[in-house]
């Protein structure tokens, strides 16, 4: 549950590289539906997903046109877990 937390404390962030690895880490952690599911409800994570992701694919776009030290392989990486995470939220959106 402290992890799940301070993730998505993290997860207030405004950078692309934040958000995306918080993402990730939660979908590691989440992915299996055995794993801890009266934290993911009491935290909201679904809730989580559905309001980052959005934000997520607007630093996407900032960053990746305006940001000179970000690689195009950071960008694409970026965009690859923004992609994951939507289809996560529709998996879990499935199970309910």
């Amino acid at each position: 549950e402290r992890v799940c937390q301070a993730l998505l404390k993290c997860g207030e962030s405004q950078s692309a590289m934040v958000l995306s690895e918080v993402l990730n880490s939660l979908m590691d952690i989440y992915g299996d539906d055995e794993c801890h599911p009266n934290v993911f409800d009491s935290l909201n994570v679904l809730g989580f997903f559905q309001t980052t992701l959005p934000q997520l694919k607007k630093r996407i776009a900032v960053e990746g046109r305006t940001n000179d030290d970000v690689r195009p392989i950071e960008v694409e990486q970026w965009k690859e877990t923004a992609m994951n995470a939507a289809r996560f939220v529709d998996y879990k959106l499935e199970q309910v």
